[in-house]
C-alpha cells in the first residue's frame, strides 16, 4: 500500500497543466464560447494531449510529463472553424480567441506581389493573394462555395497552395482546377491572410522566355520580383523600380494598361546554376539584418522582398519538391 501511495503521489508530481480562457473576438473580447479546445503537442506530431468539449471562458487541461518542456499549442474549435495559439505556457493563463462565422464576411482579395526564381531549366512563380476580412464585427468567412477562384499562371507543371496568417506556421491548402480556373475552400479569419500559389515552369537558357499571369477583375497594379540579378524581365506595364545587391533580387512595378487581362513577361539571361548555395546564402541572412541594409526606396517594398524570397526559396522544401 505505502509504494502505491508513492507511486501516485510521483505520477502527481510529474504532471503539468495548461490553463486558458476562450476570447470572444467578435464581441469585444469577452469571455467566449467553444465547442472543443484541444491542447496538442507538436513534439510527437500534431497528436492530441487532451481536450475540453463545450469551453466557456476558462479551462484547464491537463498533460502528461513526456510533454513539460516541449512545443505545445491550442486549438479551438467553433462553427466548424479552428482557431490556434502557439505561444502557450504552464506558467500563465494562456488565451485563445474565436469568432463567429458567416458566409457574408467581407473579404477583399488582391493580388499583392509575385516572385520569379530561374534555376537550371527551371522557373519557379509564387504569386501571392491578400485575402482581407475586414468584416465589422470581426467575423470569420466561412461559406459552401470557394472563397477564392482564380487564373493560374499558363502552362505550369505542378500547382501547389499554401495560406499563413501573422506568424503562425503556413498551411496547405488543396486546389481545385476546371477549365483553367483554380479554386479553394477554407475559412478566413479576421485580419489578412495571405495565399501563396506556387507553381513550377521549364526554362530555355539563351532565348527570350515567355510566361503568362492573368489578372484578377480589378487588378491595376502589384510587384514583380525576379531572381538571381543575372535575369532580366520587360513586357507591357512592366517597369524596372531597383535591385537589390544582397538580396540578389530585381524589384520592378506593373501598372495595368487599358484592355490589359494578364501580365506577359518575358524573361531572359542566366538562370541560378547553383540553387542549393543560393538557398542557404539567403535563407540564413535574418529578416532584420536583410531590412536594415535595404536601401530607402526598396522599404516600402520589404514584405514583400521578403515573402517573396521566402516563397521561392522555402515553399519547395515545404511541400517536398524535388529538382
Amino acid at each position: 500500500m505505502r509504494l502505491l501511495f508513492l507511486f501516485f503521489i510521483s505520477t502527481l508530481a510529474m504532471a503539468g497543466e495548461i490553463s486558458g480562457v476562450v476570447i470572444d473576438g467578435t464581441r469585444d473580447n469577452q469571455n467566449g464560447k467553444a465547442d472543443l479546445v484541444n491542447l496538442v503537442s507538436l513534439d510527437r506530431g500534431m497528436v492530441v494531449l487532451g481536450s475540453v468539449p463545450n469551453a466557456t471562458g476558462a479551462f484547464t487541461i491537463p498533460f502528461d510529463d513526456a510533454s513539460s518542456g516541449k512545443p505545445m499549442l491550442l486549438q479551438a474549435i467553433k462553427d466548424g472553424v479552428t482557431y490556434t495559439s502557439s505561444r502557450i505556457s504552464p506558467d500563465t493563463i494562456n488565451r485563445i480567441t474565436v469568432y463567429d462565422a458567416s458566409p457574408d464576411a467581407k473579404t477583399v482579395i488582391t493580388l499583392g506581389s509575385v516572385g520569379i526564381y530561374a534555376y537550371d531549366e527551371i522557373v519557379e512563380i509564387g504569386s501571392f493573394y491578400e485575402l482581407s476580412n475586414i468584416h465589422s464585427p470581426p467575423t470569420s468567412l466561412l461559406k459552401d462555395t470557394p472563397v477564392i477562384s482564380f487564373r493560374p499562371p499558363l502552362g505550369h507543371t505542378e500547382l501547389q497552395a499554401s495560406t499563413q496568417q501573422g506568424e503562425k506556421p503556413p498551411l496547405k491548402r488543396p486546389l481545385s482546377l476546371e477549365d483553367g480556373v483554380a479554386s479553394s475552400s477554407f475559412a478566413v479569419k479576421p485580419g489578412q491572410t495571405i495565399m501563396r500559389v506556387h507553381t513550377r515552369h521549364a526554362y530555355k537558357a539563351g532565348e527570350k522566355n515567355s510566361y503568362v499571369i492573368p489578372l484578377l477583375p480589378d487588378q491595376n497594379k502589384l510587384r514583380l520580383l525576379l531572381l538571381p540579378l543575372t535575369m532580366s524581365a520587360e513586357g507591357e506595364g512592366i517597369t524596372l523600380a531597383t535591385r537589390d545587391e544582397q538580396s540578389n533580387v530585381s524589384l520592378y512595378t506593373f501598372q495595368r494598361q487599358p484592355g490589359q487581362t494578364e501580365i506577359r513577361v518575358e524573361i531572359s539571361g542566366t538562370p541560378d546554376t547553383s540553387r542549393g548555395d543560393a538557398v542557404a546564402t539567403n535563407s540564413g541572412q535574418s529578416q532584420q539584418h536583410a531590412v536594415e541594409n535595404t536601401p530607402n526606396h526598396l522599404s516600402n517594398f520589404r514584405f514583400a522582398i521578403m515573402g517573396s524570397i521566402f516563397l521561392i526559396l522555402v515553399l519547395a522544401s515545404l511541400f517536398g519538391l524535388r529538382n
